[in-house]
């Protein structure tokens, strides 16, 4: 169970939610440092960015992945909201609901268009149009470091729970 829980928050983490495994507690706390730093090297490297171009870039993500993130943490907390009170409201109230979880959408689909358009200002456009594929890449990495290393979410405890 525990295991699904992390890779559920990795799941969030990597739509956007960095700031969001900061602050996890329990057998997962201190890892987001780590998540974040192997992310940094994956899109580094898979960008092939200079030194030069990461000194630009990273800010303007980092800007970005923030922006995300509340729209994310909002969608997240609207969607949790509609599914535990929908028996209880009526059809105009989740239609309220649904529109604003709709919308989301369409708002992080504007602020990614936002953010093509200043990561093509830093780094090139051969560069920048790769980084959407390469943070999808990251999260099937992610999910796979996760699954075949059992002691990852574990606290002083190897695979073997020694």
């Amino acid at each position: 169970m525990k295991r699904i829980k992390f890779i559920l928050i990795i799941a969030e983490l990597l739509m956007g939610s960095i700031l969001f495994a900061q602050r996890m507690s329990g057998p997962y706390h201190g890892k987001s440092e780590v998540i974040k730093a192997e992310k940094i090297k994956f899109l580094n490297n898979k960008l092939n960015l200079t030194t030069e171009e990461s000194e630009k870039f990273w800010p303007i993500y980092d800007d970005f992945q923030n922006r995300r993130e509340r729209i994310f943490n909002e969608r997240k907390n609207n969607i949790s909201f509609v599914s535990d009170n929908a028996d209880n409201m009526n059809n105009d109230e989740i239609n309220k609901y649904a529109i604003l979880i709709l919308e989301s959408y369409k708002q992080e689909s504007d602020l990614m268009n936002e953010y093509f358009k200043k990561f093509k200002e830093v780094i090139p456009i051969s560069k920048a149009v790769k980084i959407f594929n390469a943070e999808h890449e990251f999260k099937k990495y992610l999910m796979r470091y996760v699954r075949d290393n059992e002691s990852f979410g574990r606290k002083g405890k190897d695979h073997r729970g020694n």
